[in-house]
């Protein structure tokens, strides 16, 4: 049964701890010793061995200096844990396996338990006679934050919210920083860029702005990356002019909650009621994207081309609804990825692999008494640039938005690649499919409830319905996922097109010209969606010519706009070519 309002599921607390003896004697060298012999072991147990050394160690009379040694020593070896763990689920689809949700959680649970021992040491910076020097109370306080900002961002990539508490402890801190002054103090930390309190707690507030169920694992950890690099231009305020509240988020310092976006009419504020301004995020992003264009080095290279488009939008648009959803308690069929759909077409229309490899063999014919013109081969990634750069000589018009996207989103490819035919795709004879329940629906999407664990499930990819009672598949993409109580994975799925059919495509002005599958989906003035094609991958440029093979009809098309593309999948805009004219 579906709930009237659906809480987000809270990342599972660590289990109590028993009180074991310390593994070591009260004194640095001891530690030193314990901490190297516990390096030479998996990353799960190292994790597991300090977050229960660190727990006895609370509850033990020691000296507070000795354990900000132990604790603040400790985390570049958690940091080279943790990205040897990350990077086993970094690129995984979801439910996780067993292994990857384990080593999740013993990431969250040790950041969380560095986390509130530096909080704990942090409680006697106010005392009068405190000994520590401006400095050590600097890094005691950077510490929590950072290990604090290390839990936020491995709950997002699982796609679960903090636990209770987790944003007040963040604010305290913060707020005891502000007291003390020392929000500003520069932190020799050679394993974090940060250098102050106050910008890792901007990248934290940013990175929560940011709605990050849109995304997936891969691109939020480069996103909270590349946030480190802007923190400096945002400011936090304690009011905000009524007009000028595009973009800004709120949250009272009092409160265990995380920033939310300003809506008008603004509620007078309270006495601890923050304002961040995320435009200059939003400015960064663009310039950052003009600079490094040419940075082979750069985090961009992760990022999907739209990406930065959409942070942008989710930071600086009020989210309407465009088209009304109708509720919804329907059973459907999905379809997940661009071979099982692929597969399940040629299923509907009777194509067997036999017929894949003769569509797909070598054909030299150019169709009709059209000539290929002689085409640019547009580096991938560029397609874009190369696009503007056509409507600068005045061989194409381009949209605003195609405009905006390519100053946000032109470096999301650095490579070289050009047109790479990939074999002929062999058939699934085994079609995985799960069977759903629709939550909600509307003439561009759906939400529904995903339940099956057989595959496995990202943002960017393609998915086929199918109604209960058609054979039609329509096509569309994951555009979110969430974990909720009780319900599994929640997905919002946007329609590319309400109808679909398997076609071959052959790139002309080529010395080869090979044929290859691909989506077809027709024009449709419902979704106010052009005729155009997806692919597996990143295979086309825009201004370059196709020839459709459809039925028994051949067809030429030049590619216009880039409609989707993700790490999964491209959806192009077919425009189509009068072969009688010349």
């Amino acid at each position: 049964m579906i709930k009237d309002k659906m809480n987000k599921l809270k990342f599972r607390l660590q289990p109590n701890l028993t009180n074991e003896a310390m593994p070591f004697a009260p004194d640095e060298q001891s530690f030193a010793q314990w901490l190297d012999l516990l390096s030479s072991k998996n990353g799960y147990e190292i994790c597991r061995e300090l977050a229960s050394a660190f727990h006895v160690m609370n509850s033990m009379d020691v000296s507070p200096r000795f354990r900000f040694t132990c604790l603040y020593q400790a985390i570049p070896l958690v940091n080279e844990v943790a990205e040897r763990l990350e990077s086993v689920y970094l690129d995984s689809g979801f439910p996780l396996s067993e292994e990857e949700d384990s080593n999740v959680e013993i990431l969250v649970w040790i950041y969380t338990q560095l986390t509130m021992s530096f909080s704990d040491l942090s409680h006697q910076l106010e005392s009068i006679d405190s000994s520590w020097s401006k400095q050590e109370q600097a890094q005691i306080l950077f510490s929590a934050m950072y290990a604090a900002s290390q839990v936020l961002l491995h709950i997002s990539q699982v796609y679960a919210s903090v636990q209770k508490g987790f944003w007040l402890n963040c604010y305290r801190n913060y707020m005891r920083a502000e007291t003390l002054e020392l929000l500003n103090i520069p932190v020799n930390m050679n394993h974090v860029k940060h250098k102050t309190i106050a910008s890792i707690f901007k990248q934290m507030l940013v990175f929560s702005c940011c709605d990050t169920d849109c995304f997936r694992v891969r691109e939020m950890n480069t996103l909270f990356n590349l946030l480190e690099e802007c923190v400096e231009t945002i400011r936090l305020t304690n009011a905000v002019a009524p007009g000028a509240i595009q973009g800004v988020f709120q949250f009272n310092l009092d409160i265990d909650e995380a920033p939310t976006k300003c809506m008008p009419p603004l509620t007078e504020p309270q006495n601890n009621t923050r304002y961040i301004a995320t435009l200059p995020v939003v400015n960064f992003l663009i310039t950052a994207a003009q600079k490094r264009r040419k940075d082979q080095k750069s985090d961009y290279r992760f990022i999907d081309k739209d990406l930065l488009f959409r942070v942008a939008e989710v930071l600086t648009k009020k989210r309407i609804r465009k088209y009304t959803r109708i509720v919804s308690t329907d059973n459907a069929r999905g379809y997940i990825g661009f071979k099982p759909i692929v597969s399940m077409l040629a299923k509907i229309q009777g194509v067997d692999n036999e017929t894949i490899k003769v569509k797909s063999a070598h054909d030299p014919r150019i169709a009709g008494r059209w000539q290929a013109p002689d085409l640019d081969l547009v580096p991938e990634g560029d397609e874009i640039a190369y696009n503007l750069n056509q409507k600068k000589n005045g061989h194409l018009a381009i949209d605003p938005k195609a405009a905006k996207i390519h100053k946000l989103g032109a470096l999301a490819s650095s490579g070289n690649k050009i047109w790479s035919q990939p074999e002929p795709i062999e058939l699934l004879n085994k079609i995985p499919f799960g069977d759903f329940v629709i939550l909600n629906n509307s003439i561009k999407g759906y939400a529904l409830i995903w339940n099956s664990e057989d595959q496995r499930i990202k943002v960017g990819e393609l998915f086929a319905v199918q109604q209960q009672g058609f054979k039609e598949l329509e096509i569309g993409q994951i555009r979110r996922i969430s974990r909720l109580e009780d319900e599994g994975l929640i997905l919002g799925i946007e329609l590319m097109g309400m109808r679909s059919e398997l076609v071959w495509i052959i790139l002309l002005g080529i010395n080869k010209q090979q044929g290859q599958v691909a989506i077809y989906v027709p024009a449709d003035s419902i979704l106010h969606q052009p005729e155009s094609i997806i692919l597996g991958a990143h295979y086309l440029k825009p201004e370059q010519t196709i020839e459709v093979h459809r039925r028994d009809q051949r067809v030429l098309y030049r590619i216009g706009k880039l409609l989707h593309v993700t790490a999964a999948l491209q959806h192009v805009e077919l425009v189509a070519i009068n072969e009688g004219s010349s």
